[in-house]
């Protein structure tokens, strides 16, 4: 069931809002609907959009090892002021 809300926005704003909107050939209540669901959407499921050049390429790099960020940048942070890393 829709209901409705009203929101206070800049003059320009709305402008931008109704030029969106317009250009999507959709209501401004449907941009806002979208932007509230796609930020409320976790960013681990996104997926490209199907036939998109991103969806094609995506698997295309195999990601054959798992990396820690935090010890890579610490290693770096080492070589760079010139410490060695400890070997095991």
């Amino acid at each position: 069931m829709k209901e409705k809300i009203n929101l206070t926005l800049e003059k320009s704003i709305k402008e931008k809002a109704r030029r969106i909107a317009r250009s999507r050939n959709l209501s401004v209540s449907e941009v806002v609907e979208k932007l509230i669901l796609s930020l409320e959407e976790p960013e681990e499921n996104w997926q490209p959009k199907e036939g998109s050049i991103l969806s094609k390429m995506a698997g295309s790099i195999p990601n054959t090892k798992q990396v820690d960020y935090d010890e890579l940048l610490v290693s770096e942070l080492m070589k760079k002021e010139g410490y060695e890393e400890d070997s095991d």
